[in-house]
């Protein structure tokens, strides 16, 4: 815009020269005005170019290290615009984080709420059994019930995944133990779908999060069992990748 500017000025001064019977006769003054007006020009883009710079080395070092203390980048507009931005953005980010703890917070109340009616029911399933001379009841019941208590810890997982971090315990877990631990907890829904289950070698120690390793191969396991024909076969097996 400066360069338009300073050319359009130059075409008004030239012309109005050239048209006036007067001054049109001065024609070295003209060039040498001309000419004066370029270098001008060329020294003040120049140096208007070199301030600018600075000024954007000076905001983009402030960027990378807000630490460093540049009373000419906290005074600049922008900035200043940017920083409200900002603080907008984080009230909006803290409510929202506000807004997950407290739901966080009802899904852990309301799963402890809902383990003591499975539990009820549980007892109520036992004493059934002792009534149910074929135990289909009884198998259906804890089928029933152990597939409610898995869908409530996956929801306490599921509560818990945005702050993973802070529950996070690497150590060393063995894979067949956590295994066991899954097919036990899914005993009945085994019985109850008449699913012949085969467990080959699994004595395999990793690195991982016991429960959250546990919780994957629950997930698995369902999966393998929500879709498996009545009567049908589930395999669990290792096999180690090799690079």
């Amino acid at each position: 815009m400066f360069l338009i500017l300073i050319v359009f000025i130059m075409i008004i001064v030239n012309t109005v020269i050239l048209l006036d019977p007067n001054l049109s006769k001065s024609i070295d003054s003209l060039i040498y005005i001309n000419i004066l007006v370029i270098i001008t020009s060329i020294v003040f883009l120049i140096i208007s170019y070199s301030t600018y710079r600075k000024k954007e080395n000076k905001f983009i070092n402030f960027i990378n290290d807000p630490s460093q203390d540049d009373n000419y980048i906290k005074d600049n507009y922008f900035y200043m615009k940017v920083m409200e931005k900002i603080e907008e953005s984080q009230k909006e980010v803290d409510n929202l984080r506000d807004e997950l703890e407290e739901i966080n917070d009802y899904m852990t109340n309301w799963i402890h709420e809902v383990k003591i009616p499975i539990s009820v029911l549980q007892i109520i399933s036992k004493r059934i059994n002792e009534i149910d001379e074929s135990r289909q009841l009884f198998k259906q019941i804890n089928s029933e019930l152990s597939r409610i208590d898995k869908l409530v810890e996956q929801a306490m997982y599921s509560s818990r995944a945005g702050n993973y971090n802070s529950d996070f315990f690497i150590s060393e877990v063995n894979l067949e133990h956590a295994v066991k631990e899954v097919i036990k907890k899914n005993k009945y829904q085994f019985i109850y779908n008449k699913i012949d289950l085969q467990v080959e070698e699994l004595n395999k120690t990793v690195l991982t999060d016991k429960k959250w390793i546990t919780h994957i191969i629950e997930l698995i396991v369902d999966n393998a069992i929500k879709y498996s024909n009545m009567g049908g076969k589930i395999e669990i097996y290792l096999k180690e990748n090799k690079k």
